[in-house]
C-alpha cells in the first residue's frame, strides 16, 4: 500500500491529514504529544505515532517503512524538529514537502529576538503578564519569582502542559487550558477576565491566531511582547498548506475527476441513485454581532460547514463554533466566487460552504451580489445547491432597542449613495410626516443627516445607534429643537438612525443625551428610554429586580432604603454617588425625586451593568463616570448630597474636594452618607469627622437577618453588621 509519512502537531498538520483521508491517502501521523494525537479523529487511513523522535529516531521509522513522501507539518518554532526531519530525509532520499506557516508581521507591540531579551523587560513592568507562548517555555518566566506571580499561563488542555505547569510552580487558578486558536472577542474576554497588562506571545502567523491576538490586545490598549520567527524558520523554503495538499495529490496521482487510492468512487459523493451530490453553499446572515444574535438554524450550518468566508470580524465572531472548518477571510463577492471554483476544482470534494454577512441576507447585504454571480456562472450552479438563511437586521435590531415597530417606517440609505439623492429623500420623508430609517456609511454622514432634521419646523425625536449588539453599542436620544449638533462626538463605528415625528401631547417631553466616561476617554452616550414606570413600587425595589454579576457589589435591600431616606433628597438636587456598583442607589433615588444624578464608578464592567439597569428602569438623569472620584469631582457641579459606597483608598481625598466645593456657594450645604463594613474605614470616617468638624452627625449601626430555609425549618441567618454615617459639610 502506498503511504506517506506527516509529521504533525499543529493546526496545518492536523487539517492536512483529514483532507488527505478524505481520498483514502493512508499515512503514519506522528505527533509530539497525547493531545496532539487527540486532536486528529481516528481513520483506517490514520496510524498515529505518538512521541519525540530525534535524529536517529527519525531515520529508523523512514528505513522500517516504504514510505513514498515526507510531510513536515511542525510548528515554526520547532527548528530543531525541521532540521532533523530535512536531514534525515536527505539521507533516504525520498520526495519531501515542507508546509510553511505565512508570516505575519503586525505594527504593534515589542519584538524581541530570543527569551532572555523578553524577559529581562519584563522584569522592568509592572502588572499581570497572559502568557501564550506554550508550556515547554514556562520554566524560562517561572524561575523569577516576581515573573512568575504575574504570569497568567494559557495553555493546551493535555496533561503534558497541565503536568509543565505543575512543575513550573504556576498556581491552578492562573492556568487556562483551551484550545486555540482563539478569536479576537476571546482574547478580548480572557485579558479583561484576569487584567492582564502584558500580552506574551510568538509571532505565530494567521493559523496560530497571532492577529486576532494583537487586535484584542491593541483593542484594550494591553502591551505585546512578541517572540520574533527564528531565522531559520524565515530563511527555510517552503509552501502553503493548499499549495502542499495539491502536490501531495499530483504525487499520488490523483486527479480532478479521479476517486480513492483503491479506485472507488467515495461513498459520500454518491447519492443511492448514482448522481453525484452537490455542493452545499449557504449565504448565512449572522445578525449584528454573530455571538449573540446568531439564529439556531445559522449556527447549526456554520457547525457544520468545511469551509466558512468572510470579513475579519465576523469570522472572529463564530469560529468557536466549528475550530475543524477552513476559515477565509475575505468579504468581496467575486473573489470568494473564485476561490470557490478553484476549491471545487482543487480537490473534487463535496463541501459545505458557508459565506457570512453582517445582518440580514435580504436587507442591504452582499448576499443578493453573491447569489447573482453564483446562479449566472455556468461552470459551477449545477454542482451547487444554494441556500439564504436570513439574521436580524440593523433595522430590527434598533427598532428593538427603541421600542419601535418599523411596518410604517420609511427607509434610506446614504451608503455608497449620491448626497443629492439620499439628501432629498430624506427632506421629502420629513415633510410627509415618517418614520424614518437611515443607514449610514460613517460620522460625516451622521452630523449631516441630524442637522438636517434639527433645522425642519417639525419636531422630531431622534435615535442615534453605534455599535449595535456589541459590547460598546452607544443609543442617544435627541429631540431635534433641543440638540446642538456640536454634540456629537467625532467616534467612529456602524451608525444607524431612526427619526420619529414627536405626537403634540408629548411635546414637553425633555430627552437628553447623556454620558460615560470610559478608561480609555472614549465618550459613549447612554441609551434614555421613555418608559411606564407606574407599576414599580420605587420605595422598596428588591434586589431581584436589579441585573448583576458575580463580582459588583450592590447595596442591599434594607440598608438602600435607609440610605436614601438619610440622603434627604429633594426635586431639583443634584446627587453624587461614588462608587456605584450595579447602579441601585443611584437608581432608586433618581425614581424616587427628579434629581440630577451622577455615578462614579471606577471599573468598566460595572459602568456597563450600571447602564443597564439604568435601561431596565427607563431613569432618565442619570450620567455615569467610569473613572476614579478624585479624577471628576472638580468638574462636577456643587452637589447637595453625596453617597460614598466604595471610595477605592481615596476616602479622605474625596471628602476633601467636596469640602472645597463649598466655596461655590457657602449658604448651601452638603449632605453626605457613608457606608462601611469595615473598621478601618469607620476608623478613618472619624478621623475625617474630628477634622472638618461637620454638622448634623448621625451615626447607625444596621444589623440585619433574613430567613434562609433549612429543610422544614426557616433559619434567620445574619448579614455582616454596616455602618451608615451620614453628616453635613
Amino acid at each position: 500500500m502506498r503511504k506517506i509519512l506527516l509529521f504533525a502537531g499543529t493546526t496545518e498538520g492536523r487539517i492536512c491529514a483529514e483532507k488527505l483521508k478524505k481520498y483514502g491517502i493512508s499515512m503514519d501521523v506522528c505527533v509530539a504529544t497525547e493531545y496532539g494525537k487527540e486532536m486528529i479523529e481516528p481513520s483506517k487511513f490514520i496510524n498515529i505515532l505518538r512521541g519525540r523522535l530525534d535524529l536517529n529516531g527519525i531515520k529508523d521509522l523512514i528505513d522500517k517503512n516504504d514510505y513514498q513522501l515526507i510531510i513536515d507539518a511542525t510548528h515554526p518554532y520547532a527548528t530543531c524538529v525541521s532540521k532533523n526531519i530535512k536531514e534525515a530525509v536527505e539521507a533516504s532520499g525520498l520526495p519531501y514537502i515542507r508546509i510553511k506557516r505565512e508570516s505575519l508581521f503586525l505594527d504593534y507591540g515589542i519584538y524581541f529576538n530570543n527569551y532572555d531579551e523578553m524577559i529581562l523587560r519584563l522584569k522592568n513592568t509592572k502588572g499581570n503578564i497572559l502568557l501564550t507562548t506554550g508550556s515547554k517555555e514556562l520554566i524560562r518566566f517561572s524561575s523569577d519569582p516576581d515573573l512568575k506571580e504575574r504570569l497568567i499561563v494559557r495553555v493546551i488542555p493535555g496533561e503534558e502542559s497541565i503536568r509543565l505547569c505543575s512543575d513550573a510552580g504556576i498556581e491552578r487558578e492562573k492556568i487556562i487550558a483551551m484550545q486555540g486558536p482563539f478569536s479576537s472577542n476571546m482574547n478580548q474576554a480572557i485579558i479583561k477576565e484576569y487584567d492582564i497588562k502584558i500580552l506574551v506571545t510568538k509571532e505565530s502567523g494567521t493559523a496560530g491566531g497571532f492577529r486576532e491576538k494583537i487586535e484584542a490586545a491593541k483593542k484594550e490598549g494591553v502591551s505585546c511582547f512578541i517572540l520574533r520567527r527564528p531565522k531559520d524558520d524565515l530563511n527555510e523554503e517552503g509552501i502553503s498548506l493548499d499549495d502542499a495538499i495539491e502536490k501531495t495529490f499530483e504525487f499520488m496521482g490523483i486527479k480532478n475527476n479521479d476517486i480513492s487510492s483503491g479506485g472507488i468512487k467515495k461513498k459520500n459523493d454518491i447519492t443511492p441513485g448514482g448522481i453525484k451530490k452537490k455542493n452545499d453553499i449557504s449565504l448565512i446572515g449572522i445578525g449584528m454581532d454573530g455571538e449573540r444574535t446568531l439564529t439556531i438554524e445559522a449556527k447549526r450550518y456554520i457547525e457544520e460547514a468545511d469551509l466558512i468566508y468572510g470579513a475579519s470580524r465576523m469570522i472572529d465572531s463564530v469560529a468557536y463554533l466549528n475550530p475543524k472548518a477552513l476559515y477565509k477571510k475575505m468579504y468581496i463577492s467575486k473573489d470568494i466566487l473564485d476561490d470557490i471554483k478553484k476549491q471545487l476544482v482543487f480537490t473534487n470534494e463535496v463541501k459545505n460552504i458557508a459565506i457570512l454577512y453582517s445582518g440580514d441576507t435580504g436587507f442591504y447585504s452582499g448576499a443578493s451580489k453573491m447569489r447573482n454571480y453564483i446562479l449566472n456562472d455556468e461552470s459551477i450552479k449545477e454542482r451547487i445547491e444554494l441556500k439564504t438563511l436570513p439574521g436580524i437586521s440593523s433595522l430590527s435590531m434598533m427598532a428593538a432597542r427603541c421600542n419601535i415597530s418599523y411596518e410604517d417606517i420609511e427607509i434610506i440609505s446614504s451608503h455608497g449613495i449620491s448626497e443629492d439623492i439620499w439628501e432629498k429623500k430624506l427632506k421629502n420623508a420629513l415633510a410627509e410626516d415618517k418614520n424614518i430609517f437611515l443607514i449610514t456609511s460613517g460620522r460625516e454622514d451622521v452630523r449631516h443627516i441630524i442637522d438636517i432634521a434639527c433645522h425642519v419646523s417639525k419636531e422630531y425625536q431622534i435615535y442615534l445607534g453605534r455599535n449595535l449588539s456589541y459590547e460598546d453599542e452607544e443609543i442617544t436620544v435627541i429631540n431635534s429643537k433641543e440638540f446642538n449638533i456640536k454634540e456629537i462626538d467625532d467616534t467612529e463605528g456602524l451608525y444607524s438612525i431612526v427619526i420619529k415625528r414627536v405626537p403634540d401631547d408629548k411635546k414637553n417631553d425633555k430627552v437628553t443625551a447623556e454620558i460615560i466616561k470610559e478608561e480609555n476617554s472614549e465618550l459613549i452616550t447612554r441609551i434614555v428610554k421613555d418608559k411606564n414606570i407606574d407599576d414599580l413600587n420605587i420605595l422598596g425595589l428588591r434586589d431581584e429586580e436589579f441585573l448583576r454579576d458575580e463580582k459588583t457589589p450592590m447595596t442591599k435591600e434594607e440598608v438602600r432604603e435607609i440610605i436614601v431616606s438619610k440622603l434627604r433628597l429633594r426635586d431639583g438636587d443634584i446627587f453624587f454617588d461614588i462608587g456605584s456598583g450595579t447602579g441601585s442607589i443611584a437608581i432608586q433615588a433618581s425614581m424616587l425625586k427628579d434629581i440630577e444624578v451622577y455615578a462614579v464608578e471606577e471599573k468598566t464592567s460595572s459602568c456597563l451593568l450600571i447602564k443597564k439597569n439604568i435601561e431596565k428602569f427607563g431613569c432618565r438623569k442619570i450620567s455615569i463616570f467610569n473613572d476614579r472620584a478624585s479624577n471628576v469631582i472638580d468638574s462636577f457641579p456643587m452637589p447637595d448630597a453625596v453617597f460614598i459606597g466604595g471610595s477605592g483608598g481615596e476616602l479622605e481625598e474625596i471628602i476633601a474636594k467636596l469640602n472645597s466645593k463649598k466655596n461655590e456657594d457657602k449658604r448651601r450645604k452638603i449632605r453626605v452618607v457613608i457606608s462601611t463594613v469595615t473598621l478601618e474605614t469607620e476608623m478613618e470616617i472619624y478621623g475625617l469627622i474630628k477634622k472638618y468638624e461637620p454638622e448634623d452627625l448621625d451615626i447607625v449601626e444596621v444589623n440585619i437577618s433574613k430567613a434562609r430555609k433549612l429543610g422544614r425549618y426557616n433559619l434567620m441567618k445574619a448579614e455582616n453588621p454596616i455602618k451608615i454615617i451620614s453628616f453635613k459639610l
